[in-house]
């Protein structure tokens, strides 16, 4: 299933998680974890992986509910915007320079 996302452009309003190597930490309804790691690049999903990858540029933290919402949503970029701005998705870059810049232009 996790491959169903390959390819998937990132709509405008997300352009902050452009060219990523991300670990996404989903908290499951069982109070366990999973990682899943994912690479962008040019505002295209470009690979999408059941792990965390090295030398990751963003941690994402999010809970399983919230994933099952935002696959159901019919606007899912508005839907997870909206989740950023509101705390229900919890980000932060890694890397002393990329905490830097988005600390100066804070995008949610």
């Amino acid at each position: 299933v996790l491959e169903d996302y390959v390819g998937e452009i990132i709509p405008d309003e997300l352009d902050y998680f452009d060219e990523e190597i991300i670990a996404i930490h989903v908290e499951q309804n069982d109070g366990t974890n999973a990682t899943v790691g994912l690479v962008t690049t040019e505002m295209v999903v470009q690979e999408v992986h059941p792990y965390e990858l090295n030398d990751t540029t963003m941690e994402i933290w999010v809970q399983e509910d919230t994933v099952a919402g935002v696959k159901a949503a019919e606007n899912r970029a508005e839907e997870i915007v909206r989740l950023l701005e509101s705390g229900g998705i919890k980000y932060k870059p890694t890397g002393f320079f990329r905490r830097i810049w988005f600390w100066l232009f804070t995008p949610y």
